[in-house]
């Protein structure tokens, strides 16, 4: 298999145009967002020096509900970033915002426990980086960062699989393996096919939250890179599986440009686990109407469209294909839930550039929820939307 970058990008969003915050409800009795107890706000501080690429002395935040606006602060250089970012879990403990520019890719996500909070940051400017630091607000007293379960150190393939919007195809590259991990901050090779040959294939992962599975599990998520781009990977802490996943533009003979998932998963090795036989994945296929958006911009992005569908026209086992569609723009998107047993998924589309867009979500009853960062007209984007067929 043969892949261009993937697809977590921001082509698939030109139809969500918006400047500082718009909100579009239609209809009375318009449904809301989950209720979110942490509270950002307010001025963070680094603690000691950071790491090695620190992003930042100071994080100031403006919290509205899901959505986050505010700068990250260099004392040593006096420059200051502006950032909108946006609650990715159910629990609403982890955000996520992108820093990426015309050098470099870098995705930040960010976990809040109280009056501590860490920011982890993975990306590539030439080299792949990734790093962790610790902030803390109101002067209070450190905490220390709850670990992340330790992986093994060799890995077997259960599932390798690339499916398009109408059938899945086997992958070959069957070993994984761990060389080091720190803390969340873990270093390996997975095995591909790279122009017909089996390679191992370079990657840094790291360690950015914790959730519930569907069936009360604990699963713990990281965002990897490796000579192609961003992969989700998800760690059940009950079975041991490790699940990658990607969304790309394939180059693979007969699926030429075609929107793929690229879904791998990994069992430690001779540990005996294996994926149910027949998974009953949740049915996400139907045309998905916006009943609200609610968008943060760094810039001024202006607004366009008055709705948005999401067309899902089919779904391969966990993998599910489709359109977005404005009055004025339609793009392709894929996406794969996580689990047979939950309804927690992700979302991307064409990639653009060193732009990072991604949208994670969830299902609750008749309501689609969706937390996204990308790209639009040089500006950073945040937003949450809830979507009914």
């Amino acid at each position: 298999m043969k892949l261009s970058a993937p697809v977590i990008s921001a082509s698939l969003m030109a139809i969500l145009m918006l400047s500082a915050v718009f909100i579009i409800a239609m209809g009375a009795g318009s449904p809301r967002l989950p209720d979110i107890s942490t509270d950002a706000s307010g001025t963070w501080e680094l603690v000691g020096d950071g790491a090695n690429g620190s992003l930042g002395s100071s994080l100031t935040l403006q919290q509205d509900r899901w959505l986050l606006t505010g700068e990250l602060q260099d004392e040593d250089n006096g420059t200051s970033t502006a950032i909108v970012g946006v609650f990715i879990n159910r629990a609403g403990t982890s955000f996520m915002f992108d820093l990426g520019n015309d050098t470099r890719r870098c995705l930040v996500y960010g976990l809040v426990d109280g009056d501590n909070m860490w920011l982890g940051a993975m990306g590539r400017d030439g080299d792949i980086f990734a790093f962790r630091d610790q902030y803390v607000r109101n002067g209070a007293a450190l905490v220390a960062f709850e670990p992340f379960t330790a992986l093994q150190d060799e890995y077997v393939a259960i599932s390798a699989s690339q499916a398009n919007s109408t059938q899945a195809s086997n992958l070959t590259g069957e070993n994984l393996s761990i060389t080091s991990q720190n803390e969340g901050l873990v270093i390996g090779a997975m095995e591909q096919d790279v122009e017909g040959t089996i390679t191992d294939r370079n990657f840094t992962a790291l360690g950015v939250y914790k959730d519930s599975s569907g069936n009360g599990d604990e699963a713990e998520y990281y965002i990897m890179m490796d000579a192609t781009d961003f992969w989700i990977v998800q760690h059940d802490t009950s079975t041991g599986i490790l699940s990658f996943r990607t969304v790309a533009l394939s180059e693979s003979v007969g699926d030429e440009n075609q929107t793929v998932v690229v879904m791998r998963s990994y069992v430690p090795q001779g540990s005996g686990t294996d994926l149910s036989d027949d998974p009953s994945y949740i049915q996400m296929p139907g045309a998905w109407s916006t009943v609200m958006i609610n968008i943060e911009s760094t810039g001024d992005v202006q607004f366009t469209g008055r709705s948005v569908t999401l067309d899902i026209a089919n779904q391969v086992e966990d993998a599910f294909f489709g359109v977005m569609i404005a009055p004025d723009y339609q793009g392709h998107i894929g996406g794969s839930l996580f689990s047979a047993d939950d309804s927690y998924f992700f979302i991307a589309g064409p990639a653009v550039g060193n732009a990072v867009n991604l949208m994670y979500g969830w299902m609750d009853g008749e309501n689609m929820y969706l937390f996204a960062v990308f790209e639009e007209n040089g500006s950073k984007v945040a937003s949450t939307e809830i979507y009914r067929l």
